[in-house]
């Protein structure tokens, strides 16, 4: 069941990466063109990924015969990162930009800031890994497979 909510979890992410890449390509054309864009509502649909995750662990642990088990629920979040930013940079530059890292992160000047452009997570990471989207993509996966394994 574990691997059946992941991967049901990662098609989601993908689709949402994709119509986020549609969203931001749009966000751009506009910006161009002088007219006004309505900007992407990250903390909504991170509450709704958020509510879809804490379905799947719910359903997963109760038909396990557990609680509601955090390490399943984490390792939700890591699918999220690794499938949404992929298939959003993939989208967007193709194969040579799988691991583009936004340059605004260097105009965020902290916590508060980065919560305030919406950036908050990327700005995290961003301080984490620098440029290497690979070395995060990395550990979420094997943080995956770890916690699937002994669940």
């Amino acid at each position: 069941m574990i691997l059946l909510g992941q991967f049901i979890l990662a098609c989601v992410n993908v689709v949402t990466g994709l119509y986020h890449a549609s969203l931001i390509k749009k966000m751009e054309e506009d910006t161009l063109a002088g007219k006004p864009y309505k900007k992407i509502k990250h903390g909504w649909w991170g509450f709704a990924y958020a509510g879809l995750a804490a379905l799947f662990c719910y359903l997963i642990s109760q038909r396990n015969g557990q609680e509601f088990n955090l390490w399943l629920f984490l390792s939700f979040f890591a699918n999220r990162r690794i499938f949404f930013d992929l298939s959003v940079n993939v989208y967007r530059f193709g194969w040579k930009g799988i691991w583009y890292v936004s340059p605004e992160l260097k105009n965020v000047t902290g916590l508060w800031d980065a919560f305030a452009k919406g950036k908050t997570i990327d700005w995290v990471h961003f301080k984490i890994f620098g440029k290497r989207l690979w070395a995060s993509s990395l550990i979420y996966a094997a943080g995956i497979v770890i916690i699937t394994i002994l669940l």
